[in-house]
Formats: structure tokens, sequence, C-alpha cells
């Protein structure tokens, strides 16, 4: 319920698919709408809100730091999306319109599964963080500086979920 017509909710994540055809998923979704991120088996990174989404490219099958940030008071759909990836911001596409707040919705928050479709992620998540707040810039690089060490991840205190 926290996330429920917020206007403003950063998602920060570390993941890495284990095929090209793999996918990373976390969020809350249903026909009505809802958050989620996720580096899909198409090799894009997907911020969806509500109806809109904002990508990038994304193949390989690395560790990825994924800052997804949205502030639903921005003026266009680059205003409200925003997505650092390993700390840079990025260029995004977008398609359809981006809300200026997320809508009320019922469904949990899912680390590893698509409440809609009820997929399964096939790749890694670690030290996965909601705000309800719009990260700066220099917060999503100071995280991604803070926890650059891809050799620790899954073992030294992250929770690691995977299906």
């Amino acid at each position: 319920s926290e996330l429920s017509a917020a206007t403003k909710v950063s998602m920060i994540f570390w993941g890495q698919r284990a095929t090209s055809s793999s996918t990373v998923e976390q969020g809350r979704r249903e026909a009505g709408g809802g958050i989620t991120s996720y580096i899909y088996s198409d090799g894009f990174l997907y911020y969806q809100l509500n109806g809109g989404v904002g990508f990038i490219s994304s193949t390989g099958t690395a560790w990825k730091h994924c800052s997804m940030v949205y502030d639903g008071g921005g003026a266009t759909n680059a205003d409200k999306c925003k997505i650092y990836l390993n700390g840079a911001n990025q260029i995004l596409g977008f398609g359809g319109t981006l809300p200026s707040s997320l809508a009320t919705i019922s469904s949990d928050f899912r680390i590893g599964r698509d409440g809609t479709f009820g997929d399964y992620q096939s790749g890694l998540t670690d030290m996965l963080i909601v705000y309800k707040e719009a990260i700066s810039s220099s917060w999503a690089l100071t995280s991604y500086n803070n926890q650059n060490n891809p050799g620790n991840l899954g073992s030294a205190g992250f929770l690691r979920f995977y299906h």
C-alpha cells in the first residue's frame, strides 16, 4: 500500500541475467497499473509506471547496478523517469505517457516474479532498495560507487532472489 498513488519512487538494485534470454524483475503490477523494473529477455532495461514505460538497451549478462527514478511532478516523460546504469544517467526511449502519480493497486510487491503474467525471473537480483522519493543523480552514482564490488554480490550480506 505504500506505493499506491505515490508521486515519487526510486528503485535501486543489482541485476544479472543468467543467459541472454533471462529476465530480472521486481515490482507490483496489475491490470490497472503499477510499478515494475526489469532487465528483460529482449536485452532492454525497463521501468514501467502504470501504462507508460522508460527503457534503454542493456544487453549482456554482466552484473548491472540499476537506479530507476520516478518523479510524477515532471512536465515530460524525460522529466518523470530517469534510469542510471552503473551510476551513469541514460538517454531513454519511452512508450506511452508516464503518469503524475501511480495507480492505487492491491497486488503485492514481488521480487523475481511478475504478478500480472506469472513469469518468474531466470536471472539474479541482489540488494533491492525501494525509496518513496526521487533520488538525485549524485545519489545514484554514490550508491553505485559504494557497492561496486560484484565479486561480493550474493555473499556479503546481500539477499539473492531467484527462481
